[in-house]
C-alpha cells in the first residue's frame, strides 16, 4: 500500500503577499539559497512527524518562483504558473490556485497595482517579460527543483502525473504544450515491483524547460518566437508579442474521488542564459520601469549561468 500522509496546511506558516511590485504572489520567509543544495530540517510548519527539505524564494526581478497552494478537483488539474485561482496566487472559487507560484514580470492576465505603473498608464507592463520575444530567445533553459506538501487528508495516490507545460505569447496564437514526461518518475519507477512505495511527499523533483524543445514542437511558430511586445490595435484587447506568455508545473488529480489539496515549495531555481549580459539589461529594464518593486535579489546571481 502507499504511504498515506495528512499534513495541516492550516499550521503552515502564512504566506506574506508582496504588496507591491508586478509579482504580488505568496512569498517564504526563508532567505534566498544560494548553494543550490537544499538542507534537510525539519517541517516548516512544525509537524515533528515529518522531515521537509528547506524550500526558499528565489527573485530573478524578471521571473520569480515562490511557495503557492493549490487545490485540484477531482479528475481535474492545476497549472502551477498558470493564470488559474486568485491574482494573489491563492486557490479561486472552482479550485486551482498557484498561480503566484512562478510569475513572469507583466504575468499575462494579472492587473496593475492600482494607478498603474509609472508611465503605463494602459498596462503596457503586461509584457515586460511575458511576450518579450528577445528575452526568451536569450534564455536556454530554467531548471528549478520543488516538492509537494499534502494537505489535510491528502494521500500519495491522489497524483498521477506532474508535467511541464508552456505557452507562446499572442503572436504564436497562445500555443500551449505540455511534454517532458511525468515527473513523478524521477520519484519512483511505475512499473516496478515497488510501486506500493511509490511517491511520498518532501521528494524533491526537478523541472525543466528547455526553449529549443519547446521550438521543436509540432506547431510552434519559431518565425514570431523572437518578436518584442507590441502595442494593441484599434479593437484588438490584447497587448501581445513573441516569446513565451507563461510555462510551469501541470499537476493532475489521478481520480481520485478526494481530489488533492496542497503546497508546492522551491528548493533550487537556476537560469541558464547565452549571454549574462543581455540577461542583466533585461533584468535592469524591469527594475527601472517599476522604480524599483521588482529587482534581482543579490543573492541569486551564481543562480543564473552563461552557456557558451
Amino acid at each position: 500500500m502507499k504511504k498515506l500522509l495528512a499534513i495541516l496546511l492550516a499550521a503552515a506558516m502564512l504566506l506574506s503577499l508582496a504588496g507591491c511590485g508586478l509579482f504580488e504572489g505568496s512569498k517564504s520567509t526563508e532567505p534566498a539559497s544560494t548553494t543550490g543544495e537544499p538542507d534537510a530540517t525539519g517541517d516548516p510548519t512544525g509537524n515533528d512527524d515529518t522531515n521537509y527539505p528547506e524550500h526558499f524564494d528565489f527573485d530573478f526581478g524578471v521571473i520569480k518562483f515562490s511557495a503557492g497552494e493549490f487545490d485540484i478537483e477531482w479528475g481535474e488539474s492545476a497549472n502551477i504558473g498558470g493564470n488559474m485561482g486568485k491574482e494573489d496566487g491563492t486557490p479561486g472559487d472552482e479550485g486551482a490556485g498557484a498561480a503566484g507560484a512562478i510569475r513572469i514580470a507583466g504575468f499575462q492576465g494579472y492587473k496593475a497595482p492600482d494607478g498603474g505603473y509609472p508611465d503605463d498608464p494602459e498596462s503596457k507592463y503586461l509584457t515586460l517579460i511575458s511576450q518579450n520575444g528577445p528575452f526568451w530567445e536569450n534564455l536556454v533553459k530554467i531548471e528549478a527543483s520543488f516538492y509537494i506538501v499534502g494537505g489535510e487528508d491528502a494521500e500519495t495516490d491522489d497524483i498521477g502525473n506532474i508535467e511541464t507545460f508552456y505557452q507562446d505569447g499572442r503572436d504564436g496564437g497562445w500555443n500551449w504544450k505540455n511534454f517532458g514526461g511525468n515527473l513523478l518518475e524521477q520519484t519512483f519507477d511505475p512499473d516496478s515491483e515497488d510501486e506500493d512505495d511509490g511517491f511520498e511527499f518532501g521528494d524533491i523533483m526537478t523541472a525543466t524547460w528547455i526553449m529549443e524543445e519547446f521550438l521543436a514542437k509540432d506547431g510552434v511558430n519559431n518565425a514570431v518566437f523572437g518578436n518584442p511586445p507590441k502595442e494593441k490595435v484599434e479593437g484588438d484587447g490584447d497587448w501581445g508579442g513573441g516569446g513565451l506568455s507563461k510555462f510551469g508545473v501541470q499537476i493532475q488529480n489521478d481520480g481520485n474521488m478526494d481530489g488533492f489539496q496542497g503546497e508546492i515549495r522551491w528548493t533550487d531555481v537556476k537560469i541558464y542564459v547565452k549571454s549574462l549580459e543581455k540577461f542583466m539589461e533585461f533584468v535592469d529594464m524591469v527594475e527601472e520601469k517599476t522604480e524599483g518593486r521588482n529587482k534581482l535579489d543579490e543573492d541569486l546571481k551564481d543562480k543564473i549561468i552563461e552557456v557558451s
